[in-house]
């Protein structure tokens, strides 16, 4: 197995003796260049005014959250079910750090 492998890795070597350099042809560096000076497009109104309308729909909708989130937080709890005190007693019962 190793002769038959050496072989094709001799063969695929000389193979590559007879293969001529790549010529680029004449005014492509030039072509590339000129290319590369453009200028980038320059902003439009369209777009700086749907970002700003994308930046501001984001924000209200961060302080609708909040706001709806504060308000969760300030209203008592319902009546029918556990409170947060009486889970916290069920909790204690237990005596897991003794």
């Amino acid at each position: 197995m190793d002769h038959n492998q050496n072989k094709w890795i001799d063969k695929v070597e000389s193979s590559l003796l007879d293969i001529q350099r790549a010529k680029a042809p004449n005014g492509l560096f030039e072509k590339i260049n000129s290319r590369l000076q453009k200028r980038a497009p320059q902003p439009t109104v369209i777009n700086i005014t749907l970002s700003v309308a994308a930046a501001m729909a984001i924000l209200f909708v961060n302080a609708f959250v909040l706001i709806q989130f504060k308000k969760a937080l300030d209203s008592p709890l319902p009546e029918s079910g556990l409170s947060i005190y009486e889970n916290q007693s069920l909790i204690s019962n237990y005596k897991i750090y003794e």
